[in-house]
């Protein structure tokens, strides 16, 4: 490997590779905090795709060169909502894609 491909701001030399932790994510109904994951990078660039069918209530956002932060608007409906968002490898066609499954539950009625 070059020395220049070393320090261009990716994570270590070696194999390409791409690893998201978690792989998915639960959230509450309503007023659930943003959630993080991790994303360890070996020689690939990377940015975030959300799914279109959650891009109305899930929002996914490359907060650094290791993080997604992850948030959802509030669930008004009774019936739980998945999605997903797929961290893209930019710069090499032979790292697989990953991607990270978001649940969140319904909204409780009065009982």
């Amino acid at each position: 490997m070059h020395r220049a491909e070393e320090t261009r701001g990716l994570t270590g030399g070696g194999v390409p590779s791409l690893k998201v932790e978690p792989s998915s994510l639960d959230f509450a109904a309503v007023s659930a905090p943003s959630q993080s994951v991790t994303v360890t990078a070996v020689n690939v660039e990377w940015e975030v795709r959300v799914s279109d069918t959650a891009s109305a209530w899930l929002k996914a956002e490359k907060t650094d060169g290791t993080t997604v932060t992850v948030s959802v608007t509030d669930n008004g409906t009774p019936e739980q909502r998945t999605g997903s968002f797929t961290v893209v490898p930019t710069n090499n066609e032979d790292v697989k894609a990953k991607s990270v499954t978001v649940v969140q539950t319904g909204e409780r009625r009065g009982v």
